[in-house]
């Protein structure tokens, strides 16, 4: 969740007249709980009762915050901290007047955390965690606010596909993400590439792969035509970066010796901004490939007949030329195919309104709005 919210704590870090606390994981969660008999109870129990185990567990979590006259980086909560708080399982500095997260649709945060601040009368700001540009059938909790006031969109496009799974219009507000703020201050960095083992005279072809299926399956049949095809070639460098679920599952493919892996998901725009070619299906990660203006191969095509029962036209028509057809990855790999920056700058636009690096500050206004007007409706960006 941390790329969700880097740039709004680097930001909230700057400003004297904002208190704030953020929590997070001391490191990374399993996919499935460690406890799989438990989780599925408190499922259950939610589901029917509209009750749920509280399996929060403070020690597994760390702290940044300004409060009180005090401040902490990534530390225990201190214990002066006198506001009783259940679902985090103990206090914080007050009530707050806002609460920001990016998955309040599962675990604790949808279970205790939610229907505590209900209670509470604290509103709630949600920040797609991805954003969606196809309708899938396992995307329909897409259609719930589970209670917050707003969502902030990466951008048009994933903005009208929530309202077609039955998200509330004028809740859903495009801000753009917070993940993309890093963009706009990237540029070619040497000791990035020694670091990362990449060679800065041969192409870096950047294969991001995925864990869902079928695209997974599609994705594993492109790289491995790749590997066996330019083993030997001195012109180009073949980088995968697993998907962090396929790392947790455990479902990532054999990749061979010649071909590097980085898994290293907090440095994932620099990899890309150091990639001269892109391979990998149309989900969230082409939105910073066309905000780079990358040689991006979409392997999510109509006539690949990976969903027979979806139509991916709307999609690939708002593509258009700012993707590339599978079928010539090979003229892409090997530089062969220029990209005109104005189509892939519009295409992103709509895809992903902004990498100017205030889509933070975009977010946070947006919840002054709310506190101010008791809701996102009327709301302009105001700086």
């Amino acid at each position: 969740m941390h790329q969700h919210v880097r740039s709004i704590l680097e930001y909230l870090q700057h400003r004297d007249d904002v208190e704030f606390a953020y929590v997070r994981p001391v490191k990374d969660q399993p996919i499935n709980h460690p406890n799989p008999r438990i989780e599925r109870l408190a499922d259950i129990t939610w589901k029917y009762l509209r009750r749920a185990p509280n399996l929060f567990q403070p020690s597994e979590y760390i702290w940044t915050w300004r409060a009180a006259g005090m401040s902490g980086i990534d530390q225990s909560p201190p214990s002066e901290w006198r506001f009783r708080c259940s679902p985090l399982r103990g206090y914080l500095p007050w009530k707050p007047d806002m609460v920001l997260n990016a998955y309040p649709m599962a675990g604790n945060m949808l279970h205790r955390f939610v229907p505590w601040a209900g209670r509470k009368r604290i509103p709630i700001v949600s920040i797609d965690h991805g954003a969606p540009l196809q309708s899938y059938h396992w995307g329909g909790y897409r259609g719930s606010m589970w209670g917050c006031k707003a969502n902030a969109c990466w951008g048009e496009w994933s903005r009208a596909i929530n309202i077609g799974y039955g998200a509330p219009a004028d809740q859903q507000v495009v801000t753009g993400s917070p993940t993309l703020d890093d963009i706009c201050g990237l540029s070619d960095d040497s000791t990035f590439l020694s670091e990362c083992g990449l060679d800065p005279s041969r192409r870096k072809i950047l294969l991001m792969t995925t864990h869902t299926e079928p695209l997974k399956g599609d994705m594993d049949v492109m790289m491995r035509r790749l590997f066996e095809t330019y083993e030997e070639d001195e012109r180009v460098q073949l980088i995968v970066k697993p998907h962090p679920v396929e790392l947790r599952k455990g479902t990532l493919i054999d990749i061979p010796d010649h071909v590097h892996v980085i898994p290293d998901q907090p440095n994932l725009h620099k990899l890309m901004h150091a990639a001269d070619c892109i391979i990998s299906p149309a989900t969230s990660v082409i939105i910073p490939a066309l905000a780079m203006n990358k040689p991006f191969v979409n392997l999510l095509q109509p006539d690949r007949d990976l969903y027979g029962d979806v139509d991916l036209s709307a999609l690939n028509d708002q593509l258009g030329e700012a993707v590339i057809h599978p079928d010539r990855v090979d003229a892409a790999i090997l530089g062969e195919i220029e990209m005109d920056q104005t189509t892939t700058g519009q295409v992103f636009e709509v895809l992903g309104h902004s990498a100017d690096g205030r889509n933070g500050q975009r977010v946070l206004d947006l919840c002054a709005h709310i506190l101010e007007h008791g809701g996102p409706q009327g709301w302009v960006f105001s700086t």
